[in-house]
């Protein structure tokens, strides 16, 4: 299948993840991330760990996913806003 001009845009433009990056909430909210992930796993057998991290995994992929499905939707939303303007 091809990719789509809004999915090249979504992976090549570094833009949107500086400005999530340089958000003070969002940064903040990592760092609580962090501390509460170091606390538990200090109480995780290995093995626990081991599955704990492959959740980890796969909820950084589910968050992938929805965001490139979520900036697809506002890309065609805008065009459309802008379409509809034009000819109003």
């Amino acid at each position: 299948m091809e990719r789509s001009v809004i999915d090249y845009i979504y992976e090549t433009d570094q833009t949107i993840y500086d400005e999530v990056n340089k958000n003070t909430e969002y940064r903040e909210a990592c760092e609580r991330a962090l501390k509460i992930y170091d606390k538990l796993m200090a109480t995780l057998s290995e093995e626990q760990k081991e599955e704990f991290e492959k959740y980890i995994e796969n909820e950084g992929e589910q968050e992938e996913i929805k965001n490139r499905i979520s900036f697809r939707c506002g890309v065609k939303y805008g065009v459309r806003v802008v379409a509809e303007s034009a000819f109003d």
